[in-house]
């Protein structure tokens, strides 16, 4: 996000439009948030729709990508939709509905300002400037983005389209074949250090459901303290708490262990310095939102 306010400050982005189907935009988005939707217990649905768009794909992605993840942040039970509705002049509306706590009429125009979070939100995660890049991108693509809240029913975050003029000739998301993972990591244990709770929960769904005996830790004295004996493969996250990195957990790891058979970072700090960092402690990279078919990659080649 950091990166983004960067960008969009220095003026270096630049809208690339195109005609595409929303179908094939939102439909991967939905697969990628339902993991940490089902954890929190919510249900994550997509309403299917035909209506193609013009708009640059990429900026367009992040819009939805970070109303998605509001969504579902801010939201403890019941549901997170997403739908699209065609509208009289030929555009469309995106809408991301949720059953949250809804937002006071007084903060509905703050709540798109920098690093501003909602008073009465008990979630602290997040640095505050995801609707503001929602705000700041549409404004570059020349979408409107509006808001309908009630406070105690939910929220409605709303993105104005102007649909394309030749949807027939756009193809249509088809989802990827999926191969059997149950086995890929049986008889694997697998440390995850990791202080974010909810990509914990996320990592130790994914983890298991390939198999892998998983034990996670958040600092280089619980790591030591669940594995005593070392594990097959350590995932750690760059930046912990208090100052500590995963670098200093893998360097404590090795003190004790000896060796780590497949060691490696992940991180949403993209500076070069990491990843040098990484390399230097023989360790491998990888960023942050961590993709499953990477890090399945990744494992097949350097260990199975």
């Amino acid at each position: 996000m950091l990166l983004d306010m960067t960008k969009l400050d220095s003026g270096i982005l630049k809208p690339q439009i195109s005609q595409f189907s929303l179908q094939d935009l939102l439909q991967p988005l939905v697969a990628e948030f339902s993991v940490i939707a089902q954890q929190k217990g919510l249900s994550l649905r997509l309403v299917k729709t035909k209506v193609a768009v013009r708009s640059d794909k990429k900026l367009l992605r992040r819009v939805i990508q970070n109303l998605i993840s509001n969504a579902i942040r801010y939201t403890s039970a019941g549901t997170v939709l997403i739908g699209v509705r065609r509208l009289s002049n030929n555009d469309v509306t995106l809408c991301v509905y949720d059953t949250g706590p809804g937002i006071p009429q007084d903060q509905q125009a703050e709540i798109f300002n920098e690093f501003h979070q909602l008073s009465n939100s008990k979630t602290s995660q997040g640095l505050g400037l995801g609707l503001t890049i929602v705000e700041r991108f549409c404004h570059l693509l020349s979408h409107q983005v509006s808001l309908t809240s009630e406070v105690g029913k939910g929220s409605v975050f709303s993105v104005t389209l102007s649909r394309a003029s030749q949807p027939q000739k756009l193809g249509q998301w088809r989802p990827t074949p999926q191969t059997d993972d149950s086995t890929l990591l049986v008889n694997k244990r697998v440390l995850l250090v990791e202080n974010d709770a909810q990509i914990t929960q996320a990592m130790h769904t994914l983890l298991s459901d390939w198999g892998a005996k998983v034990i996670t830790a958040s600092s280089a004295d619980s790591a030591l303290e669940q594995c005593p004996v070392k594990t097959d493969i350590v995932i750690a996250d760059y930046h912990l708490d208090y100052g500590e990195t995963g670098i200093d957990v893998v360097k404590a790891l090795r003190e004790q262990w000896g060796e780590i058979p497949l060691g490696i970072l992940v991180t949403a700090n993209r500076s070069e310095g990491i990843r040098d960092e990484a390399m230097e402690n023989e360790l491998f990279y990888l960023s942050k939102p961590l993709k499953p078919v990477a890090l399945k990659r990744l494992i097949k080649r350097e260990l199975l």
